[in-house]
Order: structure tokens, then sequence, then C-alpha cells
């Protein structure tokens, strides 16, 4: 697959900015996002199989329903960003930025969260099967019937989380932090 550029997506789109940008639908494969600034942009629909999103600013996006299966958005800002439904099978979403961002019903199994700051984040009834969350901060999220079965959850921090509901089965909870959490 041939890496595109940014720069040349906003051209074939005639477009100057991503930012509050109106992608849905567009074919943004092997696009090159790393430290782009996204913020706002709406990407239902878009098709962004190779992309690569590390360190992109996706404040506010709108990514309800996409699939970020192995995409690489480490270090990148979602604040806010809503991912409800969306399916991130295998992303690397180490050292991500979600605070605040809806991905309730998300799919992130086998999904690298490790040092990710998901404080306040929703994810309700979303699946963690075998994610990574080394070191993750969830404190304040909603995580009402999510699953987190088989995950790596060594050293995370659930500081006043809602956990009812929650499947923890076969997870490591070595070193967790459940104070203040709600069962």
């Amino acid at each position: 697959m041939t890496q595109r550029t940014y720069a040349t997506v906003l051209k074939e789109l005639n477009l100057t900015t991503f930012v509050n940008a109106d992608l849905r639908g567009v074919d943004l494969s092997g696009v090159d996002f790393e430290e782009v600034n996204l913020t706002g942009a709406i990407l239902m629909g878009a098709n962004l199989q190779g992309a690569n999103l590390s360190f992109a600013n996706l404040t506010d996006a709108i990514l309800r329903g996409v699939d970020l299966s192995f995409l690489n958005l480490s270090y990148a800002i979602l604040r806010g960003a809503d991912l409800r439904g969306a399916i991130l099978k295998g992303a690397n979403l180490s050292f991500i930025k979600l605070r605040g961002a809806d991905l309730t019903g998300a799919d992130l199994t086998d999904a690298n969260l490790a040092d990710a700051n998901l404080y306040g984040t929703n994810l309700k009834g979303a699946t963690l099967w075998r994610a990574i969350l080394r070191c993750a901060n969830l404190q304040g999220a909603v995580l009402t019937c999510a699953d987190f079965g088989n995950a790596d959850l060594k050293g995370a921090d659930f500081r006043d989380t809602i956990l009812r509901g929650v499947i923890l089965r076969d997870a490591n909870l070595a070193y967790t932090n459940f104070k203040g959490a709600w069962v």
C-alpha cells in the first residue's frame, strides 16, 4: 500500500485544514496523519486502513463505528472524542489521551492501552478482551458491563470508577488500585 501524506489528501479534497473537516466516507487508507490536527473532524464511515494516527490531535472528533483495527494511535489526543461502537482490535493506543471520550460499546480486543489516560472515559459495555492496560489511568471512568477478560491490568488505576457488571475473569490485577470504586 502506498503511503499518502496528509498534504496530498488536503489537495485532493480541496481543503486547507482538517480541523472540523467533514470526512465522512472518505478513503483515507494509508495516509500518514502523524502529528496532524484533526480536532472536531467527522470521520464516520471513513476508510482509515493502514493510516498512521500517532501523535495526531483528534480532540472532539467523531469516529462513531469507525474501524481502527491494528492502527497506530500511540500518543494521540482524543479528549472528548465520540468513539461509540468503534472497532479498535489490536490497535496501538499506548500513551493515548482519551480523557472524557465516549467508547460505549467499543471493541478493544487485543488493544495496547499501556500508560493510556482514560480519566472520566465512558467504556460502558466495551470489550477489552486480552487488552494491555498496564499503568493505565481509568480514574472516574464509567465501566458498567465492560469486559476485561484476560486483560493485563497490572498497575492500572481504577480509583472512583463505576464497576457495576464489569467482567474481570482471568485478568492480571497485580498492583491495581480500586480505591473508591463503585461496585
